[in-house]
């Protein structure tokens, strides 16, 4: 049986937090400040070491992304379209020891594109057009 101090053992070596700094009911994206890629990395190391199924996982009710874009204020992000749904060490304790992600997410729906990242890649291209027009124009 796994038990919530194998959980504090997994986010000590993982992220170097104290144990002395974790609860049972620590907010691992708001109290501890894990979010982003760091804490997909967490998700997937918990999944490996305690065989945790986490095909309905669904990373955008948990954490936000680790660099967001400046037109996420146009088209919010997917983090941004739901509420967040806290993720603590008694939860991944309880997970663990069905060995699978068993969260039930309310019902929502998602844009079929992610506007905010287009956006900003259709931004980036015309940078370098205009760069690339300006830099033929004087020569």
């Amino acid at each position: 049986m796994n038990t919530v101090a194998d959980i504090y053992k997994l986010i000590e070596c993982e992220y170097g937090i104290k144990l002395d700094k974790l609860n049972s009911n620590s907010d691992l994206m708001g109290e501890l400040g894990i979010y982003g890629d760091d804490f997909d990395e967490l998700m997937l190391a918990y999944a490996k070491k305690f065989d945790v199924n986490l095909d309905s996982y669904l990373w955008y009710f948990h954490t936000c992304e680790e660099v967001g874009s400046p037109f996420a204020f146009i088209f919010p992000p997917p983090n941004k379209r739901v509420k967040r749904i806290v993720i603590t060490p008694e939860l991944l304790s309880k997970y663990a020891n069905l060995k699978k992600w068993a969260v039930k997410y309310p019902e929502h729906s998602l844009p079929k594109y992610r506007w905010d990242i287009i956006s900003l890649k259709i931004f980036f291209v015309l940078c370098v057009l205009l760069g690339l027009f300006l830099a033929f124009v004087k020569s």
